[in-house]
């Protein structure tokens, strides 16, 4: 986890009235997987909508999916927040996080750039 990108990534994407909460919660091993539900379930209410790309069903295509994401501007390398332990809190390559998320039955958002989201529902 980097606490500076994720703090950034907060005060960018997420609405104001959720900021200090969803920090609060990430940033305790205790509670991380609070936030994290949070974002299963209220998603569209903790998120600025302007920012997001959402990936429709089907969406079980990796290739189709970073496809689409480059399309729209997403950088090669990408921060994850994910239930998957194998990316979450982690800057890794766009198409490596995509793979990490097809299939695994939890939400994981993946910021593309500064500008926006990807949001992967499995």
């Amino acid at each position: 986890m980097r606490k500076e990108r994720e703090e950034e990534i907060v005060k960018a994407f997420f609405e104001k009235d959720v900021q200090e909460r969803v920090l609060h919660e990430l940033f305790s091993p205790k509670k991380r997987d609070q936030a994290l539900n949070r974002l299963c379930h209220q998603y569209r209410r903790m998120l600025k909508g302007k920012y997001m790309i959402e990936v429709a069903p089907p969406n079980s295509d990796p290739e189709a999916i970073y496809r689409l994401l480059k399309a729209e501007g997403a950088e090669k390398a990408v921060y994850s927040l994910s239930y998957n332990e194998k990316n979450d809190g982690k800057e890794m390559p766009l198409l490596e996080a995509i793979e990490q998320a097809v299939g695994f039955g939890m939400p994981s958002i993946i910021f593309l750039h500064s500008r926006g989201v990807g949001l992967f529902r499995s």
